[in-house]
């Protein structure tokens, strides 16, 4: 099984600057992953863990280097509702904040 790294799929939409979507839906299964597995979460899945307050960091294509907002400075915002774990976030003014704003408007992500 390969699991060096991730990868997760989410609705998007840009206004403001600004990304709102789904990281997941609950109860929807995955595409396939890695021809190995399909992923589906139930409601409040990620309670405990958002209870926590650990700093949770979104990134650009999982580099660290790209670092687009982080639930500890307030520029990714995560909460569970009912349709499944919502995320809002403020990409930085950076090159990189400013290519997934347009990769997002443009449809590309």
């Amino acid at each position: 099984m390969k699991n060096d790294f991730e990868i997760r799929t989410a609705s998007l939409s840009a206004s403001n600057k600004t990304l709102t979507g789904y990281v997941i839906k609950w109860n929807c299964r995955s595409h396939v992953l890695w021809d190995e597995f399909v992923e589906q979460f139930t409601p409040n899945a990620f309670n405990a863990s958002l209870a926590t307050g650990a700093d949770i960091r979104a990134l650009y294509e999982h580099d660290p280097i790209n670092l687009l907002g982080r639930t500890t400075s307030g520029t990714l915002q995560l909460a569970e509702d009912a349709t499944g774990l919502r995320f809002e976030l403020t990409p930085p003014d950076t090159q990189v904040g400013h290519d997934v704003l347009m990769l997002v408007e443009r449809g590309d992500i």
